[in-house]
This record gives C-alpha cells, sequence and structure tokens, in this order.
C-alpha cells in the first residue's frame, strides 16, 4: 500500500470507530433514560408552539438536562445560538443538540431530538439553518446526525433513504453519492452502519 492510501484508511477507520462509539454511547443513555423515566413517548418534550424558535430555543436544554446529562459524560457549554445546545463527550466529539418539529396544521410541536456530531471538534450551526455555518460541515467524513425519534422512541442514524442501501445514496435529497455537497449527505453514517460500519468502494470519501 502507498502512504496516501494507508492515511485514508486510518482517517475512515478513525471516523468509523468515533461514529460506532458515539452510536453506542448514546443508545445506552436511551435506554437508560427510558429505565427512569418511562415509555418516552410521554416523556416532556415541550408543548406546541407558532413559532419554531419558541420550542427550540427553551425545550432543547431542558430535554437535553433531563434525559441525557445525567447518564452521559457530556460538558455542556453555552448555546451557540437559541435553538442549539453544545456540549464535548469524553471521546473527543462535538454535539450539538436540536429539536426538530413538525406540524399540524395550526401549530409547530415538537417531533425528534436531533444529535448533530463532529469527529473533529466543530460546533458550527448543524443542519438546514446558518447555511453559510452549515457548509463547513461534512456529513461523509468528519460529521454525522442521529436522531432520538418520540414517535417511535428510537435512536438512528438521520435516513431519507429508506430501507434499502440504493435508496440511502441515491435518494434526491440527502443522498450519500459525490452529487450532492459535502454538507447535505446525511445518509451517510446510516449507510455505513448498513454495510457492516464499513465503507465500501463506492463510498464518496474523496469526491
Amino acid at each position: 500500500m502507498t502512504i496516501p492510501t494507508l492515511m485514508t484508511k486510518y482517517q475512515q477507520e478513525v471516523y468509523v470507530t468515533k461514529m460506532k462509539s458515539t452510536y453506542s454511547l448514546f443508545q445506552q443513555a436511551f435506554r437508560a433514560a427510558e429505565a427512569e423515566h418511562g415509555d418516552p413517548t410521554g416523556w416532556d418534550f415541550g408543548e406546541g408552539s407558532n413559532n419554531v424558535g419558541g420550542i427550540s430555543a427553551k425545550n432543547t436544554r431542558r430535554m437535553v438536562d433531563t434525559y441525557i446529562v445525567p447518564y452521559i459524560k457530556v460538558n455542556i457549554e453555552k448555546s451557540s445560538s437559541d435553538a442549539y445546545v453544545v456540549g464535548t463527550l469524553n471521546n473527543g466529539t462535538s454535539v450539538v443538540f436540536h429539536i426538530d418539529t413538525g406540524n399540524d396544521g395550526t401549530n409547530y410541536y415538537p417531533k425528534a431530538l436531533y444529535v448533530v456530531v463532529s469527529t473533529n471538534g466543530k460546533k458550527v450551526s448543524p443542519l438546514w439553518g446558518g447555511n453559510g455555518e452549515k457548509r463547513k460541515r461534512d456529513y461523509s467524513r468528519t460529521d454525522f446526525c442521529l436522531v432520538y425519534d418520540l414517535t417511535i422512541s428510537r435512536l438512528h442514524f438521520f435516513n431519507w433513504g429508506g430501507p434499502t442501501r440504493k435508496g440511502k445514496i441515491n435518494d434526491s435529497s440527502y443522498g450519500c453519492n459525490s452529487k450532492k455537497p459535502r454538507d447535505v449527505r446525511y445518509n451517510c453514517a446510516a449507510l455505513i452502519q448498513q454495510d457492516s460500519w464499513k465503507i465500501l468502494s463506492d463510498y464518496p470519501w474523496k469526491n
């Protein structure tokens, strides 16, 4: 193997190892929270609001303090904005928590807790907010997104591609392929998990 090939292999192993360990940490934390607080459908995600920010700002911090901090070693910092809670895990990853909302036609309501993870310390605005900052993220090499869905009471990687490998790759919005900008390749972590925690030859690591 050439030195560049060895470097790439090492970088991939670091990324996947941190992804897998972080997933395990949060999976254990949510199970512990479920054991103490009961069925997550009864957790206090907050009330609906006619303003999305009105849900995220107050409720995200309360959710994190109640259902995460007691069960996982995370250093919570001052929010970088009203909508996010920022922290650092012992495995060196940075995390940004954010409540995702649905809309019933009248009000917005909390439906999931997003955990946006960076393996290289980025704490910029995640997902769709703050485009200038968001573009600093790379969801195929350094970042990934976990979702704790209130409606199904389960932790999973962000995935809009459905159950198939092909769907995760070719999803028109968040597909894990080289045609998508790196800051919207949200499906990549779910693809790696489906591929038995491996980065296969068709994965868009270099492009």
